[in-house]
């Protein structure tokens, strides 16, 4: 616990109490695919939306988190975290 000079409690965000990210949320597979021919390695590729990371499995697909009526920007990364694809999921 930290005290302010005031002598008032500072409120500090507690750890997440499991491993998993998405505990507590809907969440929706996406596959991630791309046109024959022009696909990336996806090895160790993860995917950010609503402020979580998730990595991609061996078929490509992944969770996100859902909200109903409200779509969420997704974005694709390579193992080196660079910008592969950036999209809506709605």
């Amino acid at each position: 616990m930290l005290s302010s000079e005031s002598g008032e409690e500072d409120i500090l965000p507690s750890p997440p109490s499991s491993e998993n990210p998405f505990e507590g949320y809907s969440t929706y597979s996406v596959q991630v695919k791309f046109p024959e021919g022009s696909a990336p390695d996806l090895t160790d590729a993860k995917i950010l939306s609503w402020d979580k990371l998730s990595s991609l499995d061996e078929d490509e697909v992944v969770k996100v988190i859902i909200f109903p009526d409200e779509p969420a920007f997704a974005y694709l990364f390579d193992k080196e975290d660079r910008l592969l694809l950036a999209g809506l999921i709605d």
